[in-house]
């Protein structure tokens, strides 16, 4: 698994991807329930993409992250998880 440089990161409880955002520093957070299916990842990604502020590091971050609570809470790779047109089920 590659790195997170920690501009993106899951919260405390796993339960969220969470990023600071412009000069202001303001948290943004996605809640994983959000992502329950490939068509939502990318959406998600495209809706970060169109941001003012979005750089490709950042949005290699929010993919790192997505990989990082997969294997938290499934012990198993997105592809796995999102690619088989399944619903993923995130714990609450």
């Amino acid at each position: 698994m590659k790195e997170n440089t920690n501009r993106i990161k899951l919260s405390e409880d796993g339960g969220a991807i969470e990023f600071r955002r412009g000069s202001n520093g303001g948290l943004y957070e996605i809640d994983l329930r959000q992502i329950s299916s490939a068509g939502e990842l990318v959406d998600w990604y495209y809706h970060l993409k169109d941001k003012v502020d979005m750089t490709p590091e950042i949005l290699f971050d929010f993919m790192v992250a997505v990989e990082k609570a997969c294997a938290l809470h499934f012990g198993a790779d997105p592809r796995d998880l999102f690619c088989v047109g399944g619903q993923v089920k995130w714990p609450k």
